[in-house]
């Protein structure tokens, strides 16, 4: 409970009902807390009277013999204490010993001391399931696991006991419904759980790496141990959800990809809805894969660093093997009194399990959680924050290992170190170990990424996702995903690369777009640090301040406003409602992708539902080509991060105009054309099917694309601005012919 002080006239009243035998030092170890509280409450506050109650009753229970005589002082002469604060079942563990919390306890004696040090008040049922729960505990921490740690029945009570007590003060049915459900139902699909995989399995392989060239040690000598480590740390979260790989206490809570969950302890039937979310969306999918590779990292580095440690002792043979087993072994145990050399393998391996897990506490997740804890705090229990950004840890984490594998922030570390080596002045053991580690990282990082990029060519690589509207409907024209390249007839996310797509994309801006060194160099950084603007928190908070202060001044744009307001409410309600993987089933059973008017809210919401989603048209690209979906196991494995490539003549021609920043205007014409606007509202009073009408532009538009880029007086063009003039002429001349067709008039 927070310090309290007790101004100098009220502590003299009460030193002087002391005096007069009111307040009788004696008799109040007889009394009850309410009783106590009663008496107080004759010279203070009600929640001063509690505090004092509070102090007494720790002093009651002590074992210091100055305990009493420092109540009196603060009591009686206004003086001051702080409290820090322990973990739950130490406290509980706690009152135990002093007889407060146990089978035989007069509870009532000490309702604010226990109220104080649980922040619960219990009854009499509660402190009973409490001291089972407890006994239970403590015969289980008898037995250990072969690597010294307790076992999974142990963690499954403790899970129980934690449990137990977060129900009896329980979250807000909205913050768990927020919080849990809202997010969980976004993040329900395997979509999200693949792709972690596959990242995972890249950075493992990359971080596997690095230890070795850094370490100087390239084998272990205890490899049978990681298998068997993995097995149990895997068996441990599976039976209660701890992660013993990165836990580093006993005090450690439950974490999802290194971040805290709300708790769903408690009655009622959101609280039981959430913990099915908890179990299989946050527990299985999001936290499993990552247990396995924390729990390989550590043992792989622990196998690495025992061996280091043996061999530079001088041990060899069997010797040596013996000493790095100990070793090792005893680092894998959590919160014990290691040795010097086994408590340096455990700090070094927990620090691989996070980084091979982008769980670690980096500059950009530390910023990304803070923007979230700001919008959370804005919004309370609506959790503004967790819905709009689910997990901010892992993909700020990644940019952040894309950025130092681009090997920019390695120049810093070269820079300095050879400033040491010229000035002469050593940097410490730990600076140099980080700087060499991060130009060790940023070398891997070039070379690979160099490798990769020469398997692409320039057309086949597109950037983060188009601001132009004609680029933007170029890329779907080639069926392309932002941030991509193709791999045979597929555009693949770069996602997929881990922390080498990040260096990967600069290489490929320099490439397509650089014509000399000093080009590809602004190019390659361009790539390279414009993937910063994606840390979580960048864009959402943008987004949000934007509606605030970017409320247009005219009366027009402030319904625009409110509609954009109502669209995007519909949105997020909708895929927080609707579980992600009926959205992939609905894509999975369809052989289209669909059209959505977005004046008709429920459409929005129709897409997304099995069956009704086919009742809604066809969705078409700028030529007229109707959109298919992808084959059922690529929607529900990779969804929209693997597409179907399109590839022809006029894709070809308008991509390299694209590279000359001269594009045609090969925008929508169901937004960009005041005309066409026009015409669907006769056709629509009409009963006629405006969709015809787009369907026709679109495959005329291509047919005189094609035809117009193969004759010779397209090709004797000595510039790119005469062939995109061209080429928008054709347009202008195709959706004259096409409004001629479909009868359009114009409004008087």
């Amino acid at each position: 409970m927070a310090n309290f002080c007790i101004p100098k006239e009220i502590a003299a009243k009460m030193k002087q009902a002391a005096q007069d035998g009111k307040i009788n030092l004696a008799k109040m170890f007889e009394m009850t807390s309410s009783e106590r509280r009663a008496l107080f409450e004759s010279y203070v506050e009600n929640e001063m009277a509690q505090k004092v109650n509070l102090e007494f009753e720790k002093a009651m229970v002590s074992s210091e013999k100055k305990s009493l005589e420092n109540w009196v002082n603060k009591v009686f002469k206004g003086e001051k204490k702080i409290e820090q604060k322990r973990d739950v079942l130490t406290k509980i563990k706690e009152l135990e010993d002093d007889k407060i919390l146990s089978k035989n306890a007069k509870t009532n004696f000490y309702e604010d001391l226990i109220s104080d040090q649980l922040g619960l008040t219990l009854d009499e049922k509660s402190v009973a399931k409490i001291n089972k729960l407890s006994e239970e505990l403590e015969n289980l921490s008898k037995d250990k696991t072969d690597f010294g740690n307790n076992t999974p029945e142990y963690f499954k009570k403790r899970k129980e006991m934690m449990d137990f007590l977060y129900g009896l003060n329980p979250s807000s049915n909205l913050k768990v419904l927020t919080s849990v459900i809202g997010r969980g139902t976004m993040l329900a699909s395997l979509k999200s759980p693949f792709v972690n995989i596959e990242s995972n399995t890249i950075n493992g392989i990359l971080n596997g790496l690095e230890r070795r060239i850094s370490g100087k040690q390239y084998k272990g000598l205890n490899n049978d141990l990681i298998k068997k480590y993995m097995l149990e740390v895997n068996k441990i979260y599976q039976s209660s959800g701890y992660d013993v790989s990165r836990m580093v206490n006993m005090v450690e809570e439950q974490k999802i990809r290194g971040e805290q969950m709300t708790k769903t302890s408690g009655k009622g039937t959101i609280r039981k809805v959430a913990r099915l979310y908890e179990d299989v969306v946050f527990k299985q999918l999001m936290g499993a894969p990552d247990i396995i590779f924390s729990a390989m990292a550590f043992a792989d580095s622990a196998n690495l660093e025992s061996t280091n440690i043996a061999l530079k002792e001088g041990l060899t043979g069997e010797k040596a093997k013996e000493r790095a087993r100990e070793i090792m072994v005893e680092s894998m145990s959590v919160e014990t009194k290691y040795s010097e050399e086994a408590e340096q393998v455990r700090m070094k391996s927990m620090a691989e399990a996070f980084t091979a897990t982008y769980t670690g506490d980096t500059t950009a997740s530390k910023v990304a959680l803070q923007i979230r804890g700001l919008l959370n705090d804005l919004t309370g229990d609506f959790r503004l924050g967790d819905n709009l950004m689910p997990f901010v840890k892992t993909p700020a984490s990644v940019i952040q290992a894309g950025v130092e594998m681009s090997g920019l922030p390695s120049l810093i570390d070269v820079y300095k170190i050879s400033k040491s080596i010229a000035t002469k002045t050593p940097m410490t053991r730990a600076e140099m170990k980080t700087a060499i580690r991060r130009v060790i990282r940023g070398g891997l990082g070039i070379t690979l990424s160099f490798l990769l990029m020469s398997l692409f060519d320039p057309d086949d690589f597109m950037g983060e996702y188009p601001t132009d509207k004609k680029e933007r409907e170029l890329m779907t024209a080639e069926g392309a995903t932002p941030n991509s390249v193709k791999i045979g007839n597929k555009w693949v996310s770069l996602d997929y690369f881990g922390p080498l797509g990040i260096p990967l994309a600069g290489m490929l801006y320099s490439k397509k777009y650089g014509n000399n060194l000093p080009e590809y160099l602004y190019r390659y950084s361009q790539g390279t640090l414009t993937q910063l603007l994606k840390i979580p928190g960048f864009q959402e908070l943008r987004d949000a301040t934007g509606q605030v202060f970017d409320i247009a001044e005219t009366k027009k744009g402030f319904i625009d406003k409110l509609q954009q307001a109502g669209d995007f409410s519909i949105d997020f309600v909708s895929s927080r409602a609707i579980p992600a993987i009926i959205n992939d089933v609905a894509k999975m059973i369809d052989e289209y992708d669909r059209k959505v008017d977005y004046t008709v809210p429920w459409e929005r919401i129709q897409k997304k539902i099995p069956w009704l989603r086919e009742r809604l048209p066809v969705k078409t690209d700028i030529f007229g080509r109707d959109i298919k979906v992808e084959s059922a196991i690529s929607e529900l494995m990779f969804g929209s991060r693997v597409k179907t490539a399109y590839d022809n003549p006029v894709i070809k021609e308008l991509n390299n105009l694209q590279a000359n920043r001269m594009l045609p205007t090969i925008t929508n014409i169901e937004y960009s054309s005041v005309q066409a606007q026009n015409l669907k509202e006769q056709m629509k009073a009409q009963g006629k099917d405006y969709n015809e009408f787009i369907k026709f532009y679109g495959t005329e538009l291509f047919k005189e694309f094609d035809r117009k880029i193969k004759r010779t007086e397209y090709t004797r063009l000595k510039s790119d601005e005469e062939k995109r003039d061209m080429l928008n002429d054709v347009k202008s001349d195709v959706l004259k012919r096409a409004l001629s067709k479909f009868g359009y008039r114009k409004p008087r």
